[in-house]
């Protein structure tokens, strides 16, 4: 093995392994959702799940239209890696349409909010709100090249935010040869990252932060010994 390839194999390790820290003292990443659901009696069931890191929770709340106001006492549990809140609100009439949803505090740290709306009429929202656009107004009719654009800008973020990501792409660069198959490798990469970021968030996967962290490091090591593979003629 050469110094080259095992000062790269060393240093893919190195980083791996620096991605626990990184995480340990990083502000949340993990998107927050907002599930917003008119119900046929004319009320609202509004969900409020918030990503915990041991027990802190991030300090970002949502602010509804002025037409909702809270009826009855929300409801909260916690759940692994997060805090949800199940809360009911009546309506005083006005539509929803043309009024606009924030999350207050989101500026000041590093996650994203899912939101979605479910009107009685069969009309669904669907948004990212980011600290730099922490407000969303409710448009007559939903946009699905947005809501196809939203999913993949969360995706696409997330890997640019994480420096496990960013590693792994790396390492991906290095190993796949060509232009073409590198597009395809890191787009399949990147379309499969929303898809799990949005399942996540959703509750339809639940996996526990430590393993996951683990598991992502290990990859690198793995993608790592592939590249002296690749380097010293071998097929991995």
């Amino acid at each position: 093995m050469t110094r080259t390839v095992k000062a790269l194999w060393l240093a893919c390790v190195v980083l791996a392994g620096s991605t626990f820290a990184l995480q340990a003292n990083a502000d949340e990443i993990r998107p927050a959702l907002l599930d917003i659901k008119e119900q046929a009696t004319g009320l609202f069931a509004v969900t409020w799940k918030v990503p915990t890191r041991g027990n802190r929770v991030l300090a970002i709340k949502p602010k509804l239209p002025a037409s909702l106001t809270l009826f009855g006492s929300p409801t909260v549990q916690d759940a692994p890696g997060a805090r949800i809140e199940h809360a009911t609100y009546k309506n005083s009439g006005a539509a929803l349409t043309g009024q606009t949803i924030s999350i207050d505090g989101l500026a000041a740290v590093q996650t994203d909010v899912l939101l979605l709306i479910q009107l009685q009429d069969g009309t669904q929202h669907s948004a990212i709100l980011r600290p730099v656009a922490p407000s969303f107004t409710i448009p007559l009719k939903a946009s699905k090249l947005q809501v196809a654009a939203d999913y993949w800008r969360l995706g696409t973020i997330h890997i640019l935010e994480g420096v496990d990501h960013l590693l792994f792409v790396l390492a991906l660069m290095l190993i796949v040869s060509g232009f073409g198959p590198l597009v395809k490798a890191v787009t399949a990469f990147t379309l499969a990252h929303s898809i799990t970021l949005a399942l996540a968030t959703l509750g339809f996967v639940h996996l526990p932060p430590k393993p996951t962290e683990a598991i992502i490091a290990l990859s690198i090591v793995f993608l790592a010994t592939e590249i002296v593979h690749k380097r010293r003629g071998r097929s991995g």
